[in-house]
């Protein structure tokens, strides 16, 4: 376990810092033949991008440069909201990101403005919005229908489940660039733990573990999560039994939802949950929320004897569960659409899928799964035995060399059917704000359930 641990944590140390700045142009007045596009001052047609905050690694930057090399007519403009940090060479990054609450929804007020007044840029990182509203809104673009016009396009080159998991009514209006997988993991064998994965819910995990808890108290039902955090992740599995989108109405005011709060914090209380990682290091965690964030901890987690089980949910969503952390859209109404999706389709192309800047992330285009992976075991195995781990192994051992078998079942696994983490990230964040009084002990469940359910009403209604 501790060397699992020590080769990620290389695998994010190694990565070096290469950005190269892209060569934004001065946006002028319309002067090409795309009716309402922006142009330099020498004539190179603007194509806009608004991201939140940019990858520390520059992957952003070198597609940019690279992709105005191959078509000196195209000038790609990145706008960033957050500034990305400097951090020194050698220094670990922070995988999720550490995104200020009022920053981010600053973007979120200026993108709302920017794209309901039919402007805004021609493509945007939707990975923090909900893409949902503006879909319903006909202001992204049916990025389906530009693959399916695009000769030149062979969707057969990129995971169509999670393509399909990130539709909304139906159409792709946001695009993966890549995505993360997010499973439960459990120390309980299959004689043990018989889960039917299509229907079970958190309360089912969270009975089953606390029986197997009391029979043995060396054992934690789950580490490593803060109340709060577990909390948004058991309405996120259940989110339709506490939002109804289509109607606009909250039920977290509900006698189901203040008995959640009050079984939680019991059972952090009688020491069956646990924000610390003990129980985590000495695997003796029974369940545990695993995110691969990367081929390679998919790679490691398959070495393991732990169960992989799909999140609980409430039966009508099932599956793998994905995320992005770079997500984009087109706006509908972008001059450049056909310049814009141009440039997403060379993002997700071999070329750039396999850069290695494109830092701890699946590739969506599956076609450098293998070449990916390979280059993580690469990094990762050279890092650690730098830095003492491993001692007794073999250093002449290529460690980067993965069977085919190895491949297949990676490949099988990454392709199952499964749904996206589509809520609005905002409900989230009002859940986890809201619920830590009360686990803090500063408010009572029905308190927090009323702050939560107003404020949800409030967000429902805008």
């Amino acid at each position: 376990m501790k060397k699992w641990l020590l080769g990620i944590v290389a695998l994010m140390v190694c990565v070096s810092l290469t950005a190269c700045n892209s060569s934004g142009g001065e946006i002028g007045k319309n002067g090409n033949e795309n009716k309402g596009a922006s142009t330099t001052k020498d004539g190179k047609t603007v194509v806009t991008l608004s991201v939140l905050q940019k990858d520390p690694n520059g992957w952003l930057d070198q597609a940019a440069q690279t992709y105005e090399q191959a078509h000196p007519d195209i000038d790609i403009v990145i706008k960033e909201y957050l500034t990305t940090p400097d951090r020194a060479p050698g220094q670990a990054l922070h995988i999720g990101g550490d995104i200020n609450p009022a920053e981010l929804e600053t973007y979120r007020n200026t993108m709302n403005t920017e794209l309901m007044s039919g402007k805004g840029p021609d493509l945007i990182s939707v990975s923090n919005l909900n893409y949902g509203q503006y879909a319903d809104k006909n202001l992204l673009a049916d990025i389906g229908e530009l693959m399916k016009n695009d000769q030149n396009f062979a969707i057969q080159d990129y995971y169509t489940n999670v393509l399909d998991a990130v539709k909304h009514e139906g159409k792709l209006v946001a695009m993966p660039i890549v995505f993360w997988i997010h499973t439960l993991t459990s120390g309980l064998g299959p004689s043990d733990l018989q889960v039917d994965e299509a229907n079970w819910t958190w309360n089912d995990l969270l009975n089953k573990g606390k029986e197997m808890a009391e029979k043995d108290s060396t054992f934690g039902v789950m580490g490593a999560v803060s109340p709060s955090s577990l909390l948004s992740k058991m309405v996120l599995g259940e989110f339709n039994q506490y939002v109804d989108q289509t109607a606009k109405q909250a039920k977290f005011d509900s006698p189901s939802f203040i008995q959640l709060l009050n079984n939680v914090r019991d059972m952090y209380d009688n020491g069956l949950l646990s924000q610390d990682y003990d129980k985590l290091i000495e695997d003796r965690d029974l369940f545990r929320d695993e995110t691969y964030y990367a081929p390679v901890m998919l790679y490691q987690a398959l070495q393991t004897n732990r169960q992989i089980l799909n999140l609980p949910s409430s039966g009508d969503k099932n599956g793998l569960v994905f995320s992005s952390n770079l997500m984009l859209a087109i706006n509908e109404k972008s001059a450049v659409k056909q310049e814009a999706w141009d440039f997403m389709k060379y993002l997700i192309s071999e070329e750039m899928q396999s850069h290695p800047a494109l830092f701890m992330a699946f590739p969506i285009n599956k076609t450098v799964l293998t070449s990916v992976l390979t280059n993580q075991l690469k990094n990762s195995s050279v890092q650690t035995q730098a830095m003492g781990g491993d001692q007794k192994s073999d250093p002449n051992t290529d460690r980067s060399v993965v069977d085919e078998g190895t491949i297949q079942k990676i490949t099988q696994f990454v392709e199952k059917p499964g749904r996206f983490l589509d809520s609005d990230p905002r409900f989230m964040s009002i859940i986890e704000e809201e619920s830590s009084a009360f686990f803090e002990g500063k408010k009572s469940a029905e308190e927090v359930a009323a702050t939560i359910q107003n404020r949800t009403q409030l967000y429902l209604n805008e």
